[in-house]
């Protein structure tokens, strides 16, 4: 046996530098396609949950009026995820004792997602659209 070796490869001497950079660039080929598909999915969730926010306030807000006997004006939830608006009509969405309610059409935005709420004034009834 010589100092440099018998010529038999160790298999418990590790990695060498090249096989490194082949699983580093790898991993980084496999990163900079999953990540932009996760950012995706959180956008998504967070445009979901704002939706869910605003459909639970409008509903919350017809159940308070049939509830307390008085008129319920909604507030449009303020802490919306970055990136989500709300277009509303100017005048305040009101519903009334009766179950009825003023009316109106709210469109909830983000990015290229869309969801529509429309408030029936003769019912009061919230419909999603998508």
């Amino acid at each position: 046996m010589s100092a440099i070796g018998d010529g038999r490869r160790d298999s418990a001497r590790g990695f060498t530098l090249i096989e490194m950079l082949v699983i580093l660039a790898i991993a980084g080929l496999i990163a900079s396609l999953a990540f932009p598909a996760v950012e995706r999915g959180f956008t998504r969730q967070a445009f979901e949950g704002a939706a869910a926010q605003l459909d639970g306030a409008l509903r919350g807000a017809r159940a308070d009026a049939l509830r307390t006997g008085r008129p319920v004006a909604v507030v449009l939830p303020a802490d919306l995820p970055a990136g989500v608006s709300i277009a509303a009509p100017e005048r305040a969405l009101i519903f009334y004792p009766d179950g009825s309610s003023s009316g109106a059409t709210l469109a909830l935005n983000a990015g290229d997602r869309r969801r529509i709420f429309v408030v029936s004034a003769d019912t009061g009834l919230v419909r999603a659209e998508r």
